[in-house]
């Protein structure tokens, strides 16, 4: 199922391929800090941004952002997604390692690449470069964009009271 019109989806730039804003993220393994696993085992209640990145480099304004967002509603998990490196990680943001680039593939990822992730798994948006002006300012907009409420089950615990009736 893909929601295109949800107005949830963000903006975002053209990729080859991957799942756009609305679509389901895809399904590949990786290897977390606990072992392999798959990359929608690390969603969960939360919204997710997955930062691709060949050796695990965040760009400072964006790394800056995310981490002014730690802690605050709606809750959000950071996602370092690189190619080499050890997987590491705490309840705010986790380094997990595509060592066969399966994930990056999927999704049309080449380095700096990141994905905005809803709490139901689907995609809100996507942007090739972690400086991307349009990336940054979704970031400062980030609470009032992603504004959620529990009010019943959805996806994975949440009801979203901005999704359309079609998605309900």
């Amino acid at each position: 199922i893909t929601y295109e019109n949800s107005p949830l989806n963000l903006p975002d730039d053209a990729f080859e391929c991957g799942p756009v804003p609305g679509a389901a993220l895809l399904e590949a393994p990786v290897r977390s800090a606990d072992g392999e696993c798959h990359l929608t085992d690390l969603l969960g209640t939360h919204w997710t941004i997955l930062v691709f990145s060949a050796d695990a480099w965040l760009d400072p304004q964006l790394d800056e952002r995310l981490r002014q967002l730690q802690g605050k509603s709606p809750p959000l998990r950071t996602v370092v997604i690189a190619a080499t490196g050890r997987p590491d990680g705490d309840a705010y943001r986790v380094l997990i390692i595509d060592h066969r680039r399966r994930a990056a593939a999927l999704h049309g990822a080449d380095s700096g690449a990141v994905y905005l992730i809803r709490p139901d798994g689907h995609v809100a948006g996507r942007w090739l470069r972690q400086d991307d002006p349009a990336l940054l300012e979704q970031m400062r907009k980030l609470p009032t964009t992603l504004a959620v409420e529990a009010q019943g089950p959805i996806g994975k615990g949440m009801l979203m009271n901005e999704l359309d009736a079609s998605e309900r």
